[in-house]
């Protein structure tokens, strides 16, 4: 699964949690190259993309790409497993 979250402003953190601004799950992996890297294959997109785009005047954000190992027979929270899901707090 890979994500792209807001983890908020860094000194008034967002009371409803952190940003989901894009959800992809059920994606392949290729074995690490020689440099590390993997290459990323299939997938559902579960959250549309959006862009980063704080608010004027509510400071600092931190923006993360998270990308999880899904476990075999992972099945998603039924609120992030239906592709064109929003944009939202998690």
């Amino acid at each position: 699964m890979l994500t792209l979250s807001d983890a908020s402003a860094l000194a008034d953190p967002d009371p409803a949690g952190n940003f989901r601004h894009w959800l992809v799950s059920d994606l392949a992996a290729s074995e690490p190259g020689s440099d590390g890297s993997l290459v990323l294959t299939g997938g559902t997109v579960v959250t549309d993309y959006a862009a980063p785009g704080p608010l004027a005047g509510s400071g600092v954000h931190r923006y993360a790409f998270l990308l999880f190992v899904e476990p075999d027979g992972f099945t998603p929270p039924a609120n992030l497993s239906a592709p064109g899901t929003a944009p939202s707090h998690w």
